[in-house]
């Protein structure tokens, strides 16, 4: 996939940076309104930025730097690119866009990407847990059929989680009373509270796209573990 942001490391790792600091200029209107953006995507651009700095951190300390964090650099950008690819397609196409929005963001004003994502995630996202302790359980999500790993789906860009607490697992992830969250990672902690201590998660787990949620793939089949 053709992409405007950048897929070398050192190179990403400057564009997020500008582009950030870009939207977040105390401008009226601000920067990402002016050009089309919602203020929740503003908002997620810069929490996403602020997840890099501290995961690229790891990643240029020897000390810190292993093969998983570079592993979870790459999975972070691709996700990224994922996310910022149609938000970018608002911007040029933004009658208010100028010459220096087309240098931070690298677009050219009035021309959309030529990849247009059409078809839906299909792959299932399979999940592996391991219990912290105190109810608190870390997830581990990777595509169907692949070894467990931090991959994602073609076109995720996160992962929504459906659960219950309870002996009885639910069949439908839309009833009421499945609580759902969503993550923008693959990995993720989940906070039960310690009265769920040696109670059930029932859960399911799905890849959808934040910005495309027409895009989101099927929910895995439902499973049950132990809380502790």
């Amino acid at each position: 996939m053709s992409s405007r942001i950048s897929e070398t490391i050192p190179g990403f790792t400057v564009y997020i940076r500008r582009t950030d600091s870009k939207l977040q200029e105390v401008v009226t209107p601000t920067n990402g309104t002016r050009l089309g953006l919602t203020v929740p995507n503003q908002t997620e651009w810069h929490n996403r930025r602020v997840a890099f700095d501290i995961l690229i951190t790891k990643h240029d300390d020897p000390l810190q730097d292993t093969k998983d964090i570079n592993k979870q650099v790459r999975t972070f950008m691709k996700a990224f690119r994922m996310f910022g690819q149609p938000l970018l397609n608002v911007m040029a196409a933004s009658p208010n866009a100028i010459s220096s929005d087309e240098e931070t963001f690298n677009f050219v004003i009035g021309h959309a990407d030529p990849t247009h994502i059409e078809t839906g995630i299909e792959q299932f996202c399979n999940s592996e847990w391991t219990t912290i302790g105190g109810a608190i359980m870390k997830g581990r999500c990777h595509v169907e059929g692949v070894g467990v790993g931090l991959d994602t789906a073609e076109h995720a860009t996160g992962v929504e989680l459906a659960y219950t607490i309870g002996d009885t697992p639910f069949t439908d992830p839309d009833a009421s009373g499945v609580i759902h969250k969503t993550y923008t990672s693959a990995t993720f902690e989940l906070h039960l509270g310690l009265p769920n201590s040696l109670k059930k998660l029932n859960y399911t787990q799905r890849w959808i796209n934040f910005t495309h949620p027409e895009l989101n793939g099927p929910y895995s089949p439902v499973q049950t573990t132990g809380i502790l």
